[in-house]
């Protein structure tokens, strides 16, 4: 079955893009049979949104990753900064933005770093500490909640930031 957009929702019942999405979105303004028309629409055709049109439409990045990484043994950070930012690069337009941080070499300045770099408000954070339970606890320094270490945590908690260690 081919994709179908808000576009072809409206088409089929006759009713605006706006009151698609006003429905799609659980917004006010339309009325309840409305609603549940599109809704049933949607639901038969498998609608799925379409991420990427959504970033265009909003302009500004959805998704803030930090990405904190010494500058010491630089032949094998370089490469992991590399391929970090390479593969973000790739998902630009669906929202994707890396915000790198940079620290002079693992055990110092890492956890000032990470503090800066946590302020920024990242959603998730790719971190390498030397000094893990010290330089992981910036994010508690700037009064947020730490961040959870894996998915299954991440899962557990049902919302929040995600942290990921490479060390």
């Amino acid at each position: 079955m081919k994709r179908i957009g808000i576009q072809e929702i409206a088409r089929l019942a006759s009713v605006s893009i706006g009151t698609v999405d006003r429905a799609l979105h659980g917004r006010k303004e339309i009325s309840e049979d409305t609603r549940k028309r599109i809704l049933q629409i949607a639901r038969e055709h498998k609608y799925r949104p379409n991420f990427a049109a959504r970033a265009l439409s909003v302009g500004k990045a959805t998704i803030r990753i930090g990405l904190c990484l010494p500058r010491e043994v630089h032949y094998f950070f370089d490469e992991v900064r590399e391929g970090f930012l390479t593969e973000a690069r790739r998902y630009r337009d669906l929202g994707v933005e890396v915000i790198y941080r940079p620290f002079e070499r693992l055990g110092v300045g890492e956890r000032e770093t990470m503090a800066e770099l946590v302020r920024g408000r990242p959603q998730a954070l790719a971190i390498c500490p030397g000094q893990p339970r010290e330089s992981c606890a910036a994010d508690q320094s700037c009064g947020r909640a730490p961040y959870p270490r894996d998915l299954r945590e991440h899962r557990r908690s049902g919302h929040g930031p995600l942290c990921s260690s490479l060390g």
